[in-house]
């Protein structure tokens, strides 16, 4: 088992968010297990759900919800495996995420191994760039801002059985 702590950007466009998730269930894997989201907290083992959700919540108190403008694509490597991912960047709110996970991170979470931190959303995986630069190249083409709030934050187990939801912690 191991616990995630996401955010999930609520879109102010319906019809953006479901472009989203359809680039998504043609791109990723995961797609279908979980919807858009921004990862704050990456697979911690040996906390109980009842403490990292009492640190999530402690977090929440001290964050406000706040806007996010998912500006650009981009192409990346992955830092622990060799696939490539396209990666829907935020520039306004990117701070803010960088802040939740440097909070996150500490109390029950500290002492984890810590990879860098760069905000995003999941669009794409795939062993290659190839099919990925595509997706980024049109992405990128639409020139859009995708503006979406983020007001809460999950606390997900997941595990041979799948992802389930252990807590959420609303931000003020």
């Amino acid at each position: 088992m191991a616990l995630y702590v996401v955010a999930y950007p609520r879109f102010d466009s319906a019809a953006e968010a479901r472009r989203i998730e359809g680039l998504r269930r043609e791109h990723d894997p995961q797609a279908e297990a979980i919807a858009a989201h921004v990862t704050l907290v990456f697979g911690v083992a040996g906390i109980s759900p009842e403490v990292a959700t009492a640190h999530l919540r402690a977090v929440a108190v001290g964050h406000s919800r706040f806007a996010v403008g998912f500006t650009a694509a981009a192409l990346r490597q992955g830092i622990t495996d060799r696939d490539f991912y396209a990666y829907l960047l935020p520039d306004e709110g990117a701070q803010v995420l960088v802040d939740l996970h440097d909070a996150l991170r500490g109390g029950p979470f500290a002492g984890q191994k810590v990879l860098p931190y760069e905000p995003h959303i999941t669009l794409g995986r795939a062993p290659g760039p190839a099919a990925l630069e595509r997706l980024v190249a049109e992405v990128n083409a639409r020139r859009r801002v995708l503006r979406a709030t983020v007001d809460s934050l999950n606390l997900l187990e997941v595990d041979g059985g799948g992802i389930s939801l252990v807590a959420v912690a609303d931000l003020p």
